[in-house]
């Protein structure tokens, strides 16, 4: 098994990238109607799976599932050993739809630009990211969902 050398992270956001990848992602889905449904989009996807912090940490009795509560986050994205699998954790405690929204077509973004497999310091988790590293990372997932909930086109 050959490992292939990943590429670094930009040292700068690639807003161009994003916002092409989120308009590609609504024409092959030909999402034209809004509110954008990120849910809707998932279900395209078989190898995307995802669930509520609270239904998971029932599932899996762990008091707090890949450490949302601990890392004050509201969902993670992680890919699951050895597949092509994604699983999406969202905090369903958040009881803002809007939010819920954002939050989910956030971590599509991750998906969509690669975040998870591209780059060598993501392997898994981003504890091998430095602050500026994440930061590059998050701004580009925001980018992305930005554009993919309300395009600027539209």
């Amino acid at each position: 098994m050959s490992m292939q050398k990943r590429k670094e992270i930009p040292s700068k956001p690639r807003f161009a990238l994003a916002a092409k990848r989120a308009y590609e992602l609504l024409s092959e889905l030909d999402i034209c109607e809004f509110p954008v449904d990120p849910r809707k989009i998932m279900d395209y996807f078989p190898n995307w799976h995802l669930k509520g912090w609270q239904e998971l940490r029932v599932n899996t009795d762990e008091d707090d599932p890949l450490n949302l509560a601990k890392e004050q986050a509201e969902a993670k994205t992680v890919m699951l050993r050895g597949s092509d699998e994604y699983l999406i954790v969202y905090d369903d405690r958040v009881d803002n739809i809007q939010r819920i929204r954002w939050t989910l077509a956030h971590e599509i973004g991750h998906i969509v630009m690669g975040h998870l497999i591209q780059f060598e310091a993501t392997a898994l988790n981003r504890r091998g990211l430095t602050r500026e590293d994440y930061g590059v990372l998050e701004v580009e997932a925001h980018c992305f969902a930005s554009d993919l909930l309300a395009p600027k086109t539209i």
